[in-house]
């Protein structure tokens, strides 16, 4: 069997080719391609090596991450998420792109995140509560619509009566 080396794929990628093989992403955003492929994927595919620490943001640039791991545009261009859901962008950016919500990796307090997860919380409870109602409103309205259909029904004859002669 032919070594195998871990790579981290960007964020969205659901596999990595090389020649005529296919490596599918896991779950954790990583993939396992053989040794041959791992220079192509390196240099050209993207990827980079799942173990390696996150590289060192270049001067002039910042690190920020959205709650829905969405990249964004800045001054024309487009900036993708990586496998964290980071965008690296120019620092210039950070106060326009605050105002969207993205906020440097880590900014949330564990306080926002309970916020966060009590909204959440109440909203799925809202629509809960909601397909509930709707539910009983369609008993309702299926028991009404059978009520009127019985009403319309002819009345079934007695048994024993006489046909009217022809």
């Amino acid at each position: 069997m032919p070594a195998l080396v871990r790579l981290r794929a960007q964020f969205g990628s659901d596999e990595a080719n090389f020649g005529t093989e296919r490596y599918r992403v896991d779950n954790d955003g990583t993939v396992l391609v053989s040794v041959d492929a791992a220079p192509s994927l390196l240099h050209n595919g993207g990827f980079t090596m799942a173990d390696d620490p996150r590289p060192a943001v270049p001067a002039g640039m910042v690190m920020l991450v959205h709650p829905l791991n969405i990249g964004c545009s800045y001054g024309g261009l487009s900036y993708e998420p990586d496998g964290e859901g980071c965008v690296l962008v120019p620092a210039g950016a950070t106060e326009q792109l605050a105002a969207h919500g993205f906020e440097p990796p880590g900014a949330r307090s564990a306080a926002e995140a309970t916020a966060r997860d009590a909204v959440i919380a109440d909203i799925a409870a809202a629509v809960d509560a909601a397909t509930a109602d709707l539910r009983l409103q369609l008993d309702a309205a299926n028991a009404r619509a059978d009520a009127a259909e019985a009403a319309r029904a002819p009345a079934p004859k007695p048994a024993g009566t006489a046909k009217p002669a022809a």
